[in-house]
């Protein structure tokens, strides 16, 4: 693999339920394609040499859902790691279990 553009991420994003956009279907998502960046290609509307996708709801819900999914699980994670690693300290600087600095998280909203 080089790095030169292949048609891999657009079999695997069509695998998944995306759609190549197309002018019918910018227009109807109210998507301006005149006078932007982005390119029309035959029934393809690319931006450089990346080929644009649009998803149905239930494809964008599924992924979105997966996406929240994980990025929960890596924040339980991050959270995890960083409550054993004050945990470390203050045993190595000989305080109680339990006692000297905390780790405390809140997230807004």
């Amino acid at each position: 693999i080089d790095g030169s553009p292949d048609k891999r991420k657009a079999q695997e994003y069509r695998a998944r339920g995306y759609q190549p956009l197309t002018p019918d279907k910018a227009k109807e998502l109210g998507l301006e394609v005149e006078d932007s960046a982005w390119e029309v290609d035959g029934d393809n509307i690319n931006l450089n040499e990346y080929v644009m996708f649009w998803a149905p709801r239930e494809v964008a819900a599924r992924d979105n859902k997966k996406l929240a999914d994980i990025n929960s699980r890596q924040q339980e994670e991050s959270e995890e790691k960083m409550k054993d690693a004050v945990e470390r300290f203050n045993v190595k600087a000989g305080l109680s279990k339990g006692g000297g600095s905390t780790a405390i998280f809140e997230l807004e909203d």
